[in-house]
C-alpha cells in the first residue's frame, strides 16, 4: 500500500473500499502507532477509530504476546508480507479473541516502508468438541466443506484448498457457487434449497456428471456426498469432494477397452441391472443400446431359464471368482426377435469403490457348435478307437469303436481318469508320461520300441498301438489319442516269426544239401580237366569249362539265396564305416578291368551300420556298372548329397543303360534282363540291395538312358546310421 500525502480520486476510491469492507482493516506505522481504523475495526474491537487512532497498537495485544508486534515490523520494514496468522487479540472490554491476521508493508511514493496495513478476521473460539470435529475433518482423505442455509462456506479442510487452488480464507464465508462452474451456477441455489427442505445423507447429482471450479478457472469431475449436520446455529450441510479425474480416466479406458473387445461384454450390478455393454453385445443380441441400458440381465436369458437366473446370480454375489459361467451345460443366449443361439459365458468380478459388479465375456459359438458336431461325426465314423483327454487326463470324448474296445458304456467312461484303460502295473508311472507329453505335444506314436497293453472293463488285457496327437482348441490344449486293438496283428506277426525262422533253417538246409552235392562235381570236373585235358579234344574241353562255370554260378545263386534270407533275421554289431575306404576295398576285390575307370567323391561320410551289410550294397552295384558296360572307355562315378533327414548316394556308369519298363522289375528276386550267358549275373544282387536299404529306412530307383548310361540312387536314414 502507497501513501500519498496529496489524496486524488484513486485514494478516496480506495478509502471507500476500506470503509466498506466486512474484514477490519488498521494501519499502523513503524512505530505501532495505529494511524487508520475502519468500521469493521470498530465492529471487532469496540474501539471508535476518534479514540483508538494515535494509540499504540499494544492496546489490543495480551501481555503475553507483546513480542509479537516487534516480530512484525520486523519482517514489515524489510518489506516483507504475513500471510494468515492466527493469534489472540484483546477487545475493549478486556475480552480475548482468536483472530487470523494477515499483514502487508505501506509505503509513500518513493517505495519506501514507513507503516503496516492488517486485515483482520474473527476465528471464533470452538469446543472440545467442535475442535475434535474440526480435526477429524482436517484429517480426512477427501476434500471436506460445511456450508450454511445461505450457501455460504463455513468450514474447509487442506485437501479442499489443494483441490481448488484456494487459500482458506479466500473460501470461508464465500458463496458455494464460487466452486460451481459457470454453466451450472444458475441452477445452484434451487438444488441447494431443495437439499435443506428435505436434508438426508446421499450422493448429489445422482446419475449427472458433476464438476468443480479451480480459482484458475480449469474444471474437473468431482464426486460429491451430502450429510445434513444438527447444529446450534440449525441445520448445515456437510460435503464431502472426490477429485474422480483419474477414475474417470481409467473409466474410460476401461470403456474403450470394453468397446474394442471382439468379444461382447457386459456389466451387471448386484441388482442384475445392466451397466455397461459393447457394440459386440447389441450386434450379437439385435437390441440399441438404449433398450439394454439398466435393464435386468434375464432381458437375454431365454425363458425357460429366466426363473432361475437370479438364484445362480445371487449364488455368484456371494462368492465371486473368475469362472466359465454353467460348467457342464450347455448355454443360450436370446435374441430381440425371440430366437435362441449357444453361448459361451465367461464371468469376472469386479470389485470398484461403487460396489461389486460382474463383467461377463459372451461368445456366439453357434459356428463352433457345427465345427464340433462335424468333428465328432468324423471322430465317430473313423474305424480307429479315439479318445480325447485333457492336461487333467480326464477323458472328455470316447467314440463306439473305442467302448466297443474297451467294452464301457459311454456314461461310464466319460470324465474318468485315462489311466482306468491301462494295465495296474503300468498305471504308476503313466501320469509322468503324459504331464511330459503336454510339456512339448507333438504327433507321435506312443510308447516307441516298447509293447503297450489296454485294460477293458473286465480286467482282460489286449495289446495296442496307439498315436498321439495334439489338439489345440481355445479352452486349452488335449491329446487326441487313436487306439487300434492289434491282437489279430501279433498273432500274425508270431506266425511269420515262426514261418521266417523255419524258412531260415529250410533255406540252410537246402542251400547245404545243394551244396555238398556241387562242390563233388566242382572236384570231379577239376579232376577229368586236370588228368585227361590233353587226352580230350577241344569240344571235349568246351563242354568240361562249361560244366565248371555252370556248377560255379549254381553255388554263388545258392550263396545269394542264403545271404538274402539271412537278412532282417541275422544281426551283427553296427561299426563305424569309412566309406570312402569301403570303397577302395570293393575295388580291390572286383578288380575292374583297366579300360574302367572309378572315380568317386572324396568327402563321403562316416556311418555307423553293419559293414557287411554296406559292402553289399556297394559291391553290387559297382559289379552291375561293371558287368554291363560295353565302352571302350568305361566311366563310373560314386557321390553323395546331405539332406535333412538322410544322405542320397547315387553310382552312375556310361554302360548300355535300363529300359524304363523294367524299372521295377530289376529288383525283383533272380531277374536279369541280358542272356546270362553273355553277361554273368545271379539276379540276386539288386535284390539284395533293396532288402538291406528297406532295414536302414532307405530305398533305391535308377534313372537310364538306353544305350548311354545308368545312375542308381540310394538313400539311408541318418537317425538309423549314427551313432547315437
Amino acid at each position: 500500500m502507497k501513501i500519498n500525502r496529496n489524496p486524488t480520486a484513486k485514494d478516496i476510491f480506495y478509502a471507500a473500499i476500506i470503509e466498506s469492507s466486512n474484514d477490519a482493516i488498521v494501519g499502523k506505522d513503524l512505530k505501532g502507532t495505529i494511524i487508520s481504523w475502519n468500521k469493521a475495526a470498530e465492529n471487532l474491537y469496540g474501539y471508535t477509530a476518534k479514540e483508538i487512532i494515535g494509540l499504540s497498537i499494544d492496546y489490543l495485544i495480551p501481555t503475553d504476546r507483546k513480542y509479537e508486534i516487534q516480530q512484525i515490523l520486523t519482517k514489515i520494514k524489510e518489506g516483507k508480507k504475513i500471510d494468515h496468522y492466527e493469534t489472540v487479540r484483546l477487545k475493549r472490554d478486556g475480552t480475548e479473541i482468536k483472530v487470523s491476521i494477515s499483514v502487508s508493508p505501506i509505503k509513500d511514493d518513493s517505495g519506501k516502508v514507513i507503516g503496516a496495513a492488517s486485515i483482520i478476521r474473527e476465528i471464533p473460539f470452538v469446543t472440545p468438541e467442535q475442535k475434535k470435529f474440526e480435526l477429524a475433518v482436517e484429517a480426512a482423505p477427501n476434500g471436506m466443506l460445511v456450508i450454511d442455509v445461505q450457501g455460504n462456506i463455513r468450514l474447509v479442510n487442506e485437501q479442499i484448498e489443494k483441490m481448488f487452488g484456494y487459500t482458506r480464507s479466500e473460501l470461508l464465508g464465500k458463496p458455494i457457487e464460487v466452486l460451481v462452474p459457470a454453466r451450472y451456477r444458475e441452477n445452484h441455489p434451487q438444488y441447494r434449497e431443495d437439499f435443506f427442505k428435505d436434508p438426508k445423507a446421499r450422493l448429489m447429482g445422482a446419475g449427472r456428471d458433476l464438476y468443480g471450479l479451480r480459482q484458475d478457472g480449469t474444471e474437473f469431475p468431482v464426486e460429491i456426498g451430502l450429510n445434513p449436520l444438527q447444529t446450534d446455529e440449525g441445520v448445515l450441510v456437510f460435503a464431502s469432494v472426490v477429485d474422480i479425474t483419474e477414475r474417470k480416466r481409467l473409466t474410460q479406458r476401461f470403456e474403450l477397452a470394453v468397446e474394442a473387445s471382439p468379444t461382447g461384454m457386459i456389466m451387471i450390478n448386484r441388482a442384475g441391472e445392466i451397466e455397461l455393454l459393447n457394440s459386440q453385445i447389441i450386434k450379437m443380441f439385435g437390441y440399441e443400446k438404449h433398450e439394454l441400458m439398466g435393464k435386468k440381465i434375464e432381458i437375454l436369458v431365454p425363458e425357460r431359464f429366466r426363473a432361475k437366473h437370479p438364484e445362480h446370480r445371487l449364488v455368484f454375489f456371494e462368492n465371486p471368482k473368475a469362472r466359465l459361467m454353467g460348467a457342464g451345460r450347455d448355454l443360450f443366449g436370446q435374441r430381440k426377435d425371440g430366437t435362441e443361439f449357444p453361448v459361451e459365458i465367461g464371468l469376472n468380478p469386479l470389485i470398484t469403490e461403487d460396489g461389486s459388479f460382474v463383467l461377463a465375456s459372451v461368445v456366439d459359438i453357434t459356428e463352433r457348435k457345427k465345427e464340433q458336431e462335424k468333428f465328432r461325426l468324423a471322430i465317430e465314423s473313423t474305424p480307429a478307437g479315439i479318445l480325447m483327454v485333457n492336461k487333467m487326463g480326464e477323458i472328455e470324448l470316447a467314440n463306439r469303436q473305442v467302448l466297443k474296445m474297451f467294452k464301457y458304456k459311454k456314461e461310464d467312461l466319460i470324465g474318468q481318469k485315462i489311466e482306468a484303460l491301462i494295465p495296474i502295473r503300468f498305471r504308476a508311472n503313466h501320469p509322468k508320461y503324459r504331464m511330459a507329453y503336454f510339456m512339448k505335444p507333438q504327433t507321435r506314436a506312443m510308447g516307441t520300441s516298447r509293447d503297450l497293453y489296454g485294460l477293458r472293463s473286465d480286467d482282460t488285457e489286449f495289446p495296442v498301438e496307439i498315436g498321439l496327437n495334439p489338439l489345440k482348441t481355445e479352452s486349452g490344449i488335449f491329446v487326441l489319442a487313436s487306439i487300434i486293438d492289434i491282437t489279430e496283428r501279433k498273432n500274425n506277426e508270431q506266425m511269420i516269426k515262426r514261418s521266417n525262422a523255419e524258412l531260415e533253417r529250410f533255406a540252410y538246409i537246402v542251400s547245404h544239401d545243394l551244396k555238398a552235392p556241387l562242390r563233388g562235381i566242382a572236384t570231379i570236373s577239376e579232376w577229368i580237366i586236370e588228368e585227361y585235358k590233353q587226352k580230350l579234344d577241344s569240344k571235349g574241353r568246351n563242354y568240361l569249362e562249361l560244366l565248371d562255370n555252370r556248377v560255379k554260378k549254381l553255388q554263388a545263386l545258392i550263396d545269394g539265396i542264403l545271404e538274402y534270407s539271412r537278412i532282417g533275421h541275422v544281426q551283427g554289431e553296427p561299426e563305424r564305416i569309412n566309406l570312402n575306404k569301403l570303397i577302395e576295398e570293393v575295388k580291390e576285390v572286383l578288380m575292374p578291368p583297366k579300360h574302367i575307370k572309378i572315380k568317386i567323391q572324396q568327402d563321403l561320410p562316416v556311418i555307423y551300420a553293419e559293414k557287411i551289410h554296406i559292402y553289399q550294397i556297394i559291391q553290387n552295384l559297382i559289379s552291375n556298372a561293371i558287368i554291363y558296360n560295353d565302352k571302350k572307355q568305361g566311366l563310373i562315378e560314386i557321390g553323395v548329397s546331405e539332406h535333412s533327414k538322410e544322405w542320397k548316394f547315387f553310382v552312375k556308369d556310361n554302360g548300355i543303360g535300363i529300359d524304363e519298363q523294367y524299372k521295377d522289375k530289376v529288383f525283383e528276386l533272380f531277374q536279369t534282363l541280358q542272356s546270362k550267358e553273355k553277361y554273368s549275373s545271379t539276379g540276386i544282387g539288386l535284390s539284395l540291395a533293396k532288402k538291406i536299404l528297406e532295414l536302414y529306412g532307405g530305398k533305391i530307383w535308377f534313372n537310364s538312358i538306353v544305350g548311354q548310361e545308368t545312375t542308381f540312387y540310394f538313400t539311408l536314414n541318418k537317425e538309423k546310421v549314427s551313432a547315437g
